[in-house]
């Protein structure tokens, strides 16, 4: 091998190097976002035909035209395009709704699939016909999912052995500081009753609840460890079902000594195929906390299940709420004010909190009753619910310096809240102003997707004046829906939420009213650029 040659392959190296450096870093961002599930990641890379169409054409083209140029040529064309599209390739720690954060296990997981990725490298460098080395890194190319998930694999006993000890270190830290640990579950309105609850608790004492959407075991073991202190009285924790058995782990982490179960719906149909599956696995909560002698509060639409009646849970145990019936729910331009009957006391008190959308008063409701199971009284919760703080991206009510006004229920994920959503939309519209709708429709509904968005679309032709649709080709059931409702409202389609909000800024006006209903995680929207 002469020196130029050697050279060359050594820079083809470094060239090979980034490029996967940069590709691993792409599809680590959407394998974090499947909670580090290699199956799902699997699925969704299959699913949507994520193969390497850019490089892999460039690199055909290099080998047709290895039979007319000389190796030093060649390895010339090799290294420019992976030095290139490593160029190209976007920085996924920079860029998405939510970019990859370079955690611990992150960085892991990168070193070793870049370990991997060095040693399919460098066998084409060590083969002498150009030909065979060609076809080796147009494979390569294709195969960086795969290389992924097998160091995350490698790295499985490593990874349980470090999340078994974090594990420990948070019941250590509970059993030393021993909160009064609530568990909040249901298909919907989970982190809203824990909002709530939380909101509630604090005014009476010390509580603490888990941030934002976090419901994992390692998610809920990482606030305990970092922010739980002997101040905190209450520790209010949102338990996520990922599958069935996911919320009795959880139990066994917390050790929640009452429960909430909010709803069972169609969230998550896709992931649990039956609403009997879904309640089934809510009902997990029950199941740990009466065996520990708690308390549960639950909706009563909870007990119409057949996973609940098989249980035949001790009825002292359990106080049902109901919401479906509530007495009075009215919605006003400065909050929601709600009239919940207390069964023990005999008596009915009206809670007004300034937050949006009809569907909060089954939350405050269950709330209210959790707090009263608690030892609260009903007028101190009253007073605790008029300072409630808007629930961000949960129909967030925000004003805008041009006169405009944006409904925000970006984090909403079920049908009930969008037509709350649409409510609101329609409360807070004043003349001559538009009501405009931003939406992708829901995630999660299985074999509901196409009826449930059907079902949307028409409500949405009686409450908006102008549709702007994100993928519409995703719910094609939805925009022919509102044409065939109402054949003059203006309906925009977009392929994604940027797109979408520069509509927004270029052709809204005071005193406009929007409502940006769902959004779409990346793993639907922001599709990588192969």
């Amino acid at each position: 091998m002469t020196l130029p040659i050697l050279a060359l392959k050594i820079l083809l190296l470094i060239a090979l190097t980034s490029f996967a450096v940069k590709r691993l870093l792409t599809f680590l961002r959407f394998l974090q976002q499947q909670d580090y599930n290699n199956a799902r990641f699997l699925k969704w890379v299959v699913s949507h035909s994520l193969l390497d169409r850019k490089l892999s054409f460039v690199l055909i083209v290099i080998l047709l035209s290895a039979f007319v140029l000389s190796e030093l040529a060649v390895l010339l064309l090799v290294i420019f395009a992976f030095a290139f599209f490593a160029w190209y390739e976007r920085d996924a720690r920079f860029y998405g709704k939510k970019p990859l954060l370079l955690t611990h296990r992150a960085q892991r997981i990168l070193s070793v699939a870049v370990a991997l990725c060095l040693m399919v490298a460098l066998l084409p460098l060590l083969l002498v016909t150009p030909f065979w080395s060609l076809l080796i890194w147009i494979l390569f190319a294709q195969v960086i999912p795969i290389i992924l998930t097998l160091a995350n694999l490698l790295l499985a006993p490593f990874e349980t052995w470090t999340q078994r000890k974090y594990w420990n270190l948070a019941q250590q830290r509970l059993q030393e500081l021993d909160p009064f640990v609530i568990g909040v579950t249901g298909s919907f309105g989970k982190t809203s009753v824990k909002h709530i609850l939380g909101h509630i608790l604090s005014t009476t004492s010390s509580a603490l609840i888990t941030p934002g959407s976090v419901n994992t075991p390692m998610g809920i073991s990482r606030v305990i460890r970092e922010k739980l202190n002997a101040a905190h009285k209450y520790f209010v924790v949102e338990m996520g079902a990922y599958r069935q058995g996911s919320i009795a782990k959880i139990c066994r982490l917390v050790a929640p000594k009452m429960g909430l179960i909010t709803a069972v719906g169609e969230a998550h149909l896709e992931r649990f195929k039956s609403l009997e599956t879904t309640a089934n696995t809510k009902l997990e909560l029950a199941d740990s906390v009466i065996s520990s002698g708690g308390e549960m509060v639950m909706a009563t639409s909870v007990a119409r299940f057949q996973s609940y009646q098989r249980r035949r849970l001790p009825q002292k145990s359990i106080t049902l709420c109901e919401t479906d019936g509530l007495k009075e729910i009215n919605q006003t331009a400065k909050g929601i004010q709600v009239t919940v009957a207390e069964a023990k006391e005999g008596q009915q008190w009206v809670l007004q909190a300034p937050i949006y959308g009809k569907h909060q008063g089954a939350n405050i409701a269950l709330a209210f009753v959790a707090a009263r199971a608690l030892g609260i009284d009903a007028q101190s919760i009253q007073t605790a619910l008029k300072s409630l703080p808007q629930i961000r991206h949960r129909l967030e009510v925000k004003p805008q310096p041009n006169g405009t006004c944006i409904i925000d229920d970006a984090f909403n994920a079920n049908p009930d809240g969008f037509v709350a959503g649409l409510g609101v939309l329609n409360l807070l519209h004043k003349k001559p102003g538009r009501r405009i709708l931003v939406t992708p429709g829901i995630v999660e509904l299985g074999a509901q997707h196409a009826a449930v968005h059907a079902d949307l679309g028409t409500k949405v032709a009686d409450c908006v004046d102008i549709a702007i649709v994100v993928m519409a080709s995703r719910i094609p059931s939805f925009v022919q829906a509102i044409r065939a409702a109402r054949s003059n409202i203006q309906l925009i389609e977009v392929e994604s939420f940027a797109q979408a909000r520069a509509w927004l800024a270029n052709n809204t006006k005071s005193p406009d009213v929007i409502l940006l209903e769902n959004d779409l995680p990346d793993l639907f929207e922001a599709m990588p650029l192969l």
